[in-house]
């Protein structure tokens, strides 16, 4: 494949795909053909994934499916399933490394035990419209969270469908990060706060999870116009929150 000076780029199986990430040219859109493309792959340039119906991104069982090390990458539209179950190595559907800041993820879907979208100290993530599931047949504790924010800033987060992982949306000292607008469902806590402040949490709708929003240990958080129905112990579990707005919440 000839991708030096091209822009957009059509592939259609794994090794075309691992070949263009490798060699295509930064600020490059890349287009998945439908088809089952099986293996852990590596996006170190800054470059569009743009997945047609019928796109498979296969894990194989093992690792993270996508690894995202640059900046201002986008992934849309793709069915991302069987990563690795290893919480302890935090494998993952995505995996957003440190460098990848203003990472984008926009209506796609994943499947499997461990993270779904994990990020790590990566600044101005936008993960927006994607519907993520875990596995009913391995228990609650030993699922991988939903979406898992550790030591973000500028988040947003919204619109997603979140349900049977462990917790939905997990955020610890992630501070000024926005989460509107989730439906968060079949979980242990719809969202869960560690050590995070400065966060807005607006207009998120959680139901038949154990509880429906953990928050603790945080501080100026604005918590308004969020729903909880048929969650089985709390709507709201406040512990150690200090100087936050808790508004307009059913």
């Amino acid at each position: 494949l000839n991708v030096e000076s091209a822009k957009n780029v059509t592939v259609s199986n794994a090794l075309q795909l691992n070949s263009v990430l490798e060699n295509v040219p930064r600020g490059s859109r890349i287009e998945l053909a439908p088809g089952v493309y099986v293996g852990n792959f590596q996006v170190k340039k800054s470059v569009a994934l743009d997945c047609l119906s019928g796109v498979v991104l296969d894990g194989a069982g093992e690792g993270n499916v996508l690894s995202v090390f640059s900046p201002n990458v986008v992934v849309s539209g793709c069915h991302i399933k069987n990563w690795g179950d290893d919480l302890t190595d935090m494998d993952a559907g995505i995996f957003v490394n440190t460098s990848a800041t203003n990472f984008k993820a926009k209506g796609n879907t994943l499947s499997g035990i461990a993270f779904g979208i994990f990020v790590d100290h990566a600044e101005s993530p936008h993960i927006i419209d994607n519907r993520i599931e875990g596995d009913l047949s391995i228990r609650s504790q030993d699922r991988g969270n939903g979406i898992h924010l550790f030591n973000v800033t500028g988040a947003d987060v919204a619109g997603n469908e979140v349900f049977h992982t462990r917790d939905g949306i997990y955020i610890d000292t992630s501070n000024n990060n926005t989460l509107r607008d989730n439906e968060l469902h079949h979980l242990r806590y719809g969202i869960h706060y560690m050590y995070s402040y400065s966060n807005k949490l607006q207009g998120n709708y959680t139901h038949d999870t154990r509880t429906g929003y953990a928050l603790m240990q945080s501080k100026y958080l604005t918590v308004e116009n969020n729903v909880s129905e048929n969650d089985g112990n709390y709507g709201i579990l406040m512990n150690y929150i200090t100087g936050s707005t808790v508004r307009n919440n059913d």
